[in-house]
């Protein structure tokens, strides 16, 4: 009977042993962890999308939606989980205060999973700080013929906030995902992407 119960435990440890090293090993050769996956919802309505839990991608043409199966590769995933870490995703606020009114509104939202820890992130373009643009008047002052003028240059005096910084981290994130993907041969394949104005 001890023998049994000592199999037994030799058999749970080397089978728990094998199943952490697996995923050690996995990150450590593919360069992020195992269980990491993403959805990224974005573009007017949200209606485009990568989804890596389904190996999908959504565009909105203007033929519709269109869905493809699309498996990105494990540099992709590399690069695209390295950016995530780089901002500190799992630490990014669910949600964001609205700052501005603007037509269409650009809806999105990402959900992530690695080491076993998930969240949902929610964000819009009207999140973004209104476009304030006051100007500085300046004398330019034409030194042949002594005449002044005077021109008005653009200045943004607006201060950019944390949540503002982490806007537009998310932000550029969307535009590596979205690079990516617009690289691909079969996306390439799908129909033009459908525009509102």
């Amino acid at each position: 009977m001890k023998k049994t119960n000592i199999t037994i435990i030799i058999i749970l440890t080397i089978l728990a042993v094998f199943y952490l090293s697996y995923d050690t090993a996995f990150e450590y050769l593919y360069g992020y962890p195992k269980d990491f996956n993403f959805a990224l919802k974005y573009g007017v309505k949200g209606l485009n999308k990568v989804d890596t839990f389904k190996d999908t991608i959504t565009k909105d043409t203007v033929e519709g939606l269109k869905t493809i199966k699309l498996k990105l590769t494990h540099e992709d995933m590399k690069k695209i989980y390295n950016e995530m870490k780089n901002m500190d995703i799992l630490n990014m606020p669910t949600k964001f205060e609205k700052r501005r009114e603007m037509y269409p509104v650009g809806l999105y939202s990402l959900r992530i999973n690695f080491n076993g820890k998930e969240r949902q992130i929610e964000w819009t373009s009207n999140d973004f700080m209104p476009i304030d643009i006051s100007f500085d008047e300046v004398v330019i002052e034409n030194e042949e013929t002594g005449v002044s003028m005077i021109e008005f240059v653009p200045n943004n005096k607006k201060e950019k906030d944390e949540e503002y910084i982490k806007l537009e981290k998310l932000s550029k994130l969307k535009i590596v995902i979205q690079n990516i993907i617009e690289d691909k041969r079969k996306v390439k394949q799908l129909p033009e992407s459908n525009l509102y104005l």
